[in-house]
């Protein structure tokens, strides 16, 4: 999503557009797995869960990095 935010930033029109589509693989491929309000942090080629554990490091890569943490 930082990505997003800083294509938005230097005005990109097409910045909410690829956050939508970041938006949508997340949710397809990585959040709601393997149970609700969980994720996958790693996946094969296959698309196959590479690790069967929750890891708690994820959610601060994705949310709070320094650039734009609260």
């Amino acid at each position: 999503m930082q990505a997003a935010v800083v294509r938005e930033a230097d005005g990109d029109p097409l910045a909410q557009q690829f956050a939508g589509m970041m938006v949508g693989v997340l949710l397809k491929n990585f959040l709601g797995r393997p149970i609700a309000g969980g994720w996958i942090d790693h996946l094969s080629e296959m698309r196959q869960p590479l690790v069967d554990y929750i890891p708690a490091s994820s959610l601060y890569h994705l949310f709070l990095t320094p650039r734009f943490a609260l």
